[in-house]
């Protein structure tokens, strides 16, 4: 025959309320918001540096911005002064000093000498001036026809300069003389 135990048996409170399925369920449910928890922490740091990034970004288009805005202004310069150069290239170019001008401006050349004008047109030149030692004007006229071509004599007239406050008296020599310029042009 069977033999059944029909006595009861004492649960205690332990074992009552924490059943292994209670205590799975609990457990699932706890690490499922533990998860959740730093999953969306994790996001929200994710959020805040793109956030961090975006906001760098936006600087550095802003800086981007003021670069390109000068370097358009820089190129608009660079422009100009190409334009001016060019300009001032051809100018340089189609300069033509007369050569005259390097004869006078030879301090050996006329030395003892000054000039008050130089008057110039076509190939005549007309030179006034002046000197203290009249000995020295006819090697000045030698040196200009040998260099610049035909004297054209006109005229030397003797002066004196006075200052009668400082009780000053000068004695120069004034002269006007034309050349004819060899070569055809004096440039």
């Amino acid at each position: 025959m069977l033999r059944f135990n029909f006595a009861e048996t004492r649960e205690s409170a332990y074992s009552k309320y924490l059943k292994p399925d209670l205590f799975f369920l609990i457990l699932v449910v706890a690490t499922v918001i533990v998860g959740v928890f730093f999953y969306t922490s994790s996001l929200k740091e994710e959020i805040r540096k793109a956030q961090s990034r975006i906001e760098q970004l936006n600087r550095e288009i802003r800086r981007l911005h003021q670069i390109q805005k000068r370097e358009k202004e820089l190129l608009s310069m660079k422009k100009e002064l190409q334009r001016k150069l060019t300009i001032v290239s051809r100018l340089d170019k189609n300069r033509k000093v007369p050569q005259f001008l390097y004869f006078f401006a030879n301090p050996e050349d006329v030395k003892g000498i000054w000039l008050n004008s130089l008057d110039y047109s076509g190939r005549k030149l007309v030179v006034s001036g002046g000197t203290l030692n009249i000995q020295r004007f006819p090697n000045f006229l030698s040196i200009t026809e040998e260099k610049l071509g035909r004297v054209l004599f006109r005229s030397t007239e003797r002066q004196v300069y006075e200052n009668r406050e400082l009780n000053f008296k000068q004695v120069y020599y004034k002269f006007n003389f034309g050349v004819e310029l060899k070569n055809g042009t004096a440039h």
